[in-house]
């Protein structure tokens, strides 16, 4: 399976365990107890328009991206003790690189309004919604902070395809709306205030700057 594959069905899957879960909790009138946003109407087209294009932008940016990428990737011997180190550097360059990108759209006029404010044109996220965003962004941004790690260290094709599924699986779960910090709280929070966790993963800039907050959006 190559890499668009595995990213394409990562991406769909997750969010279509979380649109069930959207239906379950809408049906059996619990969405207070398990989401930090309400279920109206109005999310369910929301997620309509956000999977038309997230699927846009997977066709049209990431498959030729990723196409280009798969070209230069090692497929030589597999030494697990520095893959395993280039993980954790893609882990802690796609957190400062997203929050460097993200922070600068926030603070900047022209960014956000040209750019950027087409994926908070709502502030009810949901798992398809990962990828809702104007082309430009999605290439610069959302790619950008997956492929630093790789620009920077390298990496053998074994490595790319774990990274692939777990940022594509995480990002979906970050925009989920679900209470629980495991899945999607601290991002939804940022789409909620607008003004903390710029950042994803481990949140290390937000920490460190003091824009990193966990609460049930009462605070």
């Amino acid at each position: 399976m190559n890499l668009f594959q595995i990213h394409f069905l990562c991406y769909w899957g997750t969010s279509y365990i979380f649109y069930l879960l959207d239906i379950y909790v809408y049906k059996n009138n619990i969405v207070e107890i398990y989401k930090q946003n309400k279920i109206t109407e109005r999310y369910w087209k929301y997620c309509y328009d956000s999977a038309k294009a997230a699927l846009i932008n997977q066709i049209l940016v990431t498959y030729p991206i990723i196409l280009l990428l798969e070209k230069n990737i090692d497929h030589g011997y597999y030494d697990f003790k520095i893959e395993f180190l280039r993980f954790l550097l893609y882990y802690i360059f796609a957190d400062i690189y997203f929050f460097t990108l993200h922070y600068l759209c926030h603070q900047s006029y022209f960014l956000y309004t040209k750019i950027h404010k087409f994926h908070h044109r709502v502030y009810t996220t949901s798992a398809v919604s990962a990828l809702d965003a104007s082309p430009v962004e999605h290439a610069v941004i959302n790619l950008g902070s997956f492929l630093i790690g790789y620009i920077i260290f390298g990496g053998h094709i074994v490595t790319i395809k774990i990274w692939v599924s777990l940022a594509t699986i995480n990002t979906g779960i970050a925009h989920s709306g679900y209470k629980h910090f495991l899945v999607g709280k601290e991002h939804n929070i940022h789409h909620r205030l607008a003004k903390h966790n710029y950042g994803q993963g481990l949140y290390i800039l937000d920490r460190l700057l003091g824009t990193y907050i966990l609460c049930d959006l009462k605070c």
